[in-house]
């Protein structure tokens, strides 16, 4: 067996010890994933990483790990924080304790030279713990308050009393499912992505992911008040319909299509690609290229992947249905 193979079996046993250990812990994560529509990204997120993994040990990086005896202090530091979630009944720690031992393990197994070379696939992992359920109160308010601000500029009579706006025909709720926080968090953990696949800058970095956060945001302030227009131009039940349509595979894909074409609009490394030799060969262009052109087809995977993947869960019926209306 060569170094690699032990490695291997090393990070393997090392993990199934750590999830036999944590199952709760583990469990409960995917319970949460898979059963809670908010959080359904989490889904992809650990096939991601393993994708991005699978890329770096391409290189032959594997060759390189060493057995870093020290890690052991960091597992023992993820356990305490792991305990320490256990005695305050607060999840989201033991949640952070577990990726984290995670972490810890592969450091102990191949080292931290190798671990930086790997350091964002490592890092992306973190986003499978669900988080941000916090924002729905606030993405609620907030998006009840442009409705109606829009609705005030388009001239349509109209009442409200907080998230309840009453129109000609109906009253109608922009409820908890109508926040829009599914989709603002799909697309940040997208954005996340895309600043590894596409930027070099941190500038470039930063912008996307501003944007990952505003365009769902506005998005869905338009996907509920065109709702509301349908639903005054016809009826309560078609509106529905439509909103159900859009808020499934549509809306989730033309959020991504913009983030993405925004990506592949402003990549740095399409930019340092440009001065490639007339052969094609050889220097930095070509291999800028190289890494323009691979995450442009990782692009590419996301847009026909997520959104499908998203809908089927929906069709599944893990996802309540998104309505506006009370009737």
């Amino acid at each position: 067996m060569t170094s690699v193979h032990k490695a291997l079996a090393a990070l393997l046993i090392g993990l199934v010890l750590l999830v036999a250990a944590w199952w709760d812990t583990v469990a409960q994560i995917a319970y949460i994933v898979w059963n809670r529509d908010v959080f359904s990204h989490g889904i992809l997120v650990p096939f991601v990483s393993l994708w991005l993994l699978w890329r770096k040990l391409q290189e032959g990086l594997a060759a390189q790990a060493r057995v870093c005896p020290w890690a052991a202090l960091l597992l023992i530091v993820a356990t305490l924080l792991w305990l320490f979630g256990s005695v305050m009944e607060a999840s989201i720690i033991q949640h952070v304790a577990l990726v984290s031992a995670v972490q810890a393990i592969v450091i102990l197994v191949y080292g931290p030279r190798l671990y930086r070379e790997i350091l964002f696939p490592m890092l992306f992992l973190y986003l499978v713990i669900p988080f941000g359920s916090e924002l729905l109160g606030p993405l609620q308010r907030q998006t009840a308050t442009m409705v109606v601000w829009a609705l005030g500029v388009t001239g349509v009579e109209h009442q409200a009393d907080g998230v309840l706006i009453q129109l000609h025909n109906g009253l109608y709720e922009v409820a908890a499912a109508c926040a829009g926080l599914r989709f603002l968090i799909t697309s940040f953990v997208t954005g996340v992505l895309l600043c590894h696949l596409a930027f070099r800058s941190w500038v470039r970095r930063m912008g996307i992911i501003i944007a990952a956060i505003l365009v769902p945001i506005l998005a869905n302030v338009v996907r509920v008040f065109t709702t509301l227009l349908i639903a005054e131009a016809t009826d309560q039940d078609f509106a529905k319909s439509i909103d159900h349509v859009v808020y499934g595979w549509v809306f989730l894909s033309f959020v991504l299509l913009i983030l993405i074409s925004g990506a592949y609009r402003f990549s740095d490394l399409k930019d340092e690609g440009n001065d490639i030799p007339a052969d094609g060969q050889g220097g930095n262009g070509g291999r800028f290229s190289a890494n323009f052109a691979h995450w442009r087809a990782h692009a590419a995977f996301l847009v026909f992947l997520l959104p499908p993947v998203a809908s089927f869960w929906m069709l599944l019926g893990t996802a309540p249905a998104a309505t506006c209306a009370l009737g």
